[in-house]
């Protein structure tokens, strides 16, 4: 089938892991993904070099899908985009300190601080 091609293989070392506590039982869980390069673009299986710096997750998941329908590759696709490994930081004097993920396509200093609260 044609759509496996687009399915990565599902991975399950993320990016800042070592092989020490890659087995550790932590939440991490089989990841699968594609990386945003400086430039703004991913390269997307047959359809190449796609420009994704400043959209939302909603509007990357319509443009690819958009793009598997204009080319028929896929006739009827589902597209889902996830951050993979994208975290804020919290230092300085505050209840929690640490690394937080972020699952929302904005964030604001003031969120990010009050996760210390959490």
């Amino acid at each position: 089938m044609l759509a496996n091609l687009f399915n990565l293989p599902l991975v399950t070392k993320q990016i800042g892991q070592t092989a020490s506590n890659s087995n550790t039982g932590s939440s991490s869980q089989g990841v699968s993904g594609y990386t945003i390069r400086e430039d703004g673009c991913i390269d997307f299986p047959v359809i190449g070099d796609i420009y994704v710096a400043g959209m939302t997750r909603e509007e990357i998941a319509a443009h690819i899908k958009n793009e598997l329908i204009e080319r028929n590759l896929v006739k009827d696709p589902v597209v889902t985009v996830e951050f993979m490994n994208l975290t804020v930081s919290v230092l300085g004097e505050v209840s929690h300190p640490g690394r937080y993920n972020i699952d929302k396509d904005q964030i604001t200093l003031l969120d990010a601080s009050a996760w210390q609260a959490i």
